[in-house]
């Protein structure tokens, strides 16, 4: 049985085309999101996701534009941009979407290094 951390590398690895999961495994040169909602915040991806037709799409509101600078998007703006540009990952259940949400940034914790 493959532990979290090979889980998560796992659904990573598999969706390594999307922008977010780049910036996702190579914290180290990806940019953030400075003051994003108030003073002495940050953030990099801001995960969420959505039922769809029985799956569970996960997607950022925090995107990178083209000029490479993040911005953070309304929940509707988000959802629409993450459909447009499969800027998602599907997941059958809920509980799996939820805990790829949730554990995500512990690429970003320094538990994984690329």
């Amino acid at each position: 049985m493959p532990t979290a951390m090979e889980e998560l590398l796992t659904i990573l690895e598999q969706n390594r085309d999307k922008n977010f999961v780049q910036r996702i495994m190579k914290p180290d040169i990806s940019p953030v999101l400075m003051n994003y909602a108030g003073p002495d915040t940050w953030g990099t991806h801001l995960m969420a996701y959505i039922s769809d037709g029985g799956k569970f799409k996960v997607y950022p509101e925090i995107i990178q534009g083209q000029n490479g600078e993040l911005k953070r998007l309304g929940r509707k703006e988000a959802i629409d941009y993450a459909l447009k540009n499969n800027e998602f990952i599907q997941f059958d259940t809920e509980d799996k979407a939820r805990w790829f949400g949730e554990n995500y940034k512990r690429i970003w914790g320094g538990e994984y290094n690329k």
